[in-house]
């Protein structure tokens, strides 16, 4: 039997778009609703350059724009964002000792878009949390 390529370029899903029937959250009824995927924000994020920092905000807002929407569902954005970033860290980091693996350089830099007064940031592994705010503090993003 033999198996397909997947073609890792091309996203495993695409975003949804939806109109808001109610209220939620920061959106309003009758705006038009993007749910990204995991793929979709990992793009942003990696488009980021070093010293770049991106508010959570922010990153709704491109989300948004580049699926021509008018907004970002905040609840699956923090979802699949954190998502990634435990995906990263245990991909890039030993599970036992929290030690590098790989060079900060080639992990994606999840700490542009995640600072301490989230509350995702403190949803995440007390490693991790340091992990951030070294790099934060490494780029120079306050």
């Amino acid at each position: 039997m033999s198996k397909r390529a997947v073609d890792k370029t091309q996203p495993l899903s695409e975003p949804k778009v939806k109109v808001l029937e109610t209220n939620f959250a920061d959106m309003k009824a009758g705006q038009t609703m993007v749910v990204p995927t995991p793929e979709l924000i990992r793009s942003i994020i990696e488009a980021t350059s070093e010293g770049e920092q991106l508010s959570l905000t922010a990153l709704r807002q491109v989300l948004a724009a580049r699926t021509s929407a008018e907004v970002a569902c905040p609840v699956t954005t923090s979802i699949f964002l954190r998502k990634l970033i435990v995906m990263e860290w245990s991909k890039h980091h030993s599970l036992s000792t929290g030690e590098p693996v790989i060079s900060p350089k080639t992990i994606l830099p999840f700490w542009r878009v995640v600072n301490p007064s989230m509350p995702l940031y403190k949803k995440l592994d007390p490693a991790i949390q340091s992990f951030i705010l070294a790099q934060r503090r490494h780029e120079g993003i306050s």
